[in-house]
């Protein structure tokens, strides 16, 4: 059996959020990735779907390419890599977001349910970076 991924927990304070360990990313590169990948995995036209359709689709392929089922968009609070990586967004409120694949949280049943090591390399092969750790954005949205 495989183990889970080694993943120290950062002692930061953050009340009331939990913390997610994971990639951030724009709509625009799950989009694409989506495109790229299409042929290898649906039938039919990608012309036919809507960006949200796609973007569910390209997370199905993320899910099935990596193993790992548990991966999830998430939005997180903005910090210099993504300052840097322009990966944040400004939402309806108006708040500056980050999108993030989530591989799990600080919560106990999610931090439990990390990726194994194999999952784990599979997941940054894929997105082409090194995941790190996000204070989320909300509270009460969680993994």
């Amino acid at each position: 059996m495989n183990s889970l991924m080694d993943l120290p927990v950062p002692n930061w304070i953050t009340p009331k959020r939990v913390l997610y360990y994971g990639f951030n990313i724009t709509e625009n590169w799950l989009l694409k990735f989506t495109e790229t990948h299409w042929e290898e995995h649906f039938c039919g036209d990608i012309e036919e779907s809507d960006d949200a359709d796609r973007m569910v689709c390209g997370l199905w392929i993320i899910r099935r390419a990596s193993g790992f089922r548990r991966i999830a968009l998430k939005s997180a609070r903005p910090n210099d890599r993504a300052i840097a990586e322009d990966t944040f967004v400004m939402n309806a409120e108006p708040e500056i977001i980050v999108p993030i694949l989530s591989m799990c949280s600080t919560l106990e049943r999610s931090y439990y349910k990390r990726p194994t090591k194999e999952q784990f390399d599979r997941l940054v092969e894929i997105i082409g970076k090194e995941p790190e750790w996000w204070i989320q954005h909300k509270t009460g949205d969680t993994l």
